[in-house]
């Protein structure tokens, strides 16, 4: 095989020191605990907003390095969002980064499945009930939509 020395080389995924130095396992916690609250919408959703926070707002991973873990993510068994999550956590933290954005980005879409699913049985038949069940559809179209176009730009320029 003609490979060039360095292509297996063990830091070829190695996180950019000064990003893993910045941000401590609990500040990533909170960063996923957070995304996974104000992520509604499908996996689109979940990685415009990781997008948004890790690389626009915190700086912390540069946008292609989101985008190269959506292209892995994209390719492995599991939700593509908890992926990408789980490779955001593995890019600034390792191994321990990665458990703990993957528990901060899954744990309150759990928690309000349990709440939410308890209600609609309860009070899911009620009259009042079926118009905000349908407005949420449009919203969640608008979310996906605007994630895509922010990760179409940083791909194309």
């Amino acid at each position: 095989m003609n490979r060039p020395p360095d292509a297996l080389a063990p830091d070829a995924l190695a996180c950019e020191p000064p990003a893993a130095a910045t941000v401590s396992l609990a500040r990533l916690a909170l960063l996923f605990l957070r995304i996974g609250c104000t992520s509604v919408g499908g996996f689109m959703a979940m990685v415009g907003v990781t997008q948004q926070v890790l690389c626009e707002r915190r700086r912390l991973l540069p946008a292609s390095a989101l985008l190269d873990g959506l292209a892995l993510a994209s390719v492995l068994p599991g939700p593509v969002a908890v992926n990408v999550a789980a490779y955001a956590g593995y890019r600034l933290r390792g191994a321990a980064g990665a458990i703990v954005a993957l528990l901060g980005a899954v744990l309150p879409a759990f928690l309000c499945m349990i709440v939410l699913g308890t209600l609609y049985l309860r009070y899911g038949q009620h009259p009042a009930v079926a118009p905000l069940l349908r407005g949420v559809g449009p919203a969640i179209v608008a979310i996906v939509l605007a994630a895509g176009w922010r990760l179409w730009r940083g791909a194309v320029h």
